[in-house]
């Protein structure tokens, strides 16, 4: 019998493995969605939830940080304490009012992720 300790451990592993094949499932309305990470255009943070923002919204008990630590990093970039985005999923950025436009929405970029953003996206 596992102990509570290796079930934590096994859960984690089993989370990792799932985030590494490309997608993840997500419940929504008593179903079970095989989300691609691929089709992630954002995620915003709702204190310990985060609504995963595809062609639909899903929403995932998980905070934004510990989110982020599943997905790849070479392709998701924080861009403001409530919001992540996919790299290749930008529109635009509007470097004057600090905004940047995935999928026809315009999200706040915070001054503290800012030049991060722009580093990021000269090596992309």
């Amino acid at each position: 019998m596992r102990s509570k300790k290796d079930n934590e451990e096994h859960k984690k592993e089993d989370d990792d493995q799932s985030f590494l094949k490309g997608s993840f499932f997500v419940k929504k309305n008593n179903l079970l969605y095989n989300l691609k990470i691929d089709d992630i255009i954002y995620i915003k943070s709702e204190g310990n939830y985060c609504d995963i923002i595809t062609t639909e919204k899903f929403a995932i008990k998980k905070s934004l940080t510990q989110l982020l630590k599943q997905l790849p990093s070479a392709r998701f970039v924080r861009i403001h304490q409530r919001y992540a985005i996919q790299l290749d999923q930008i529109d635009f950025i509007d470097t004057r009012l600090n905004q940047i436009s995935v999928g026809g929405k315009n999200l706040p970029l915070g001054p503290k992720f800012k030049d991060d953003l722009l580093k990021r996206i000269e090596k992309f």
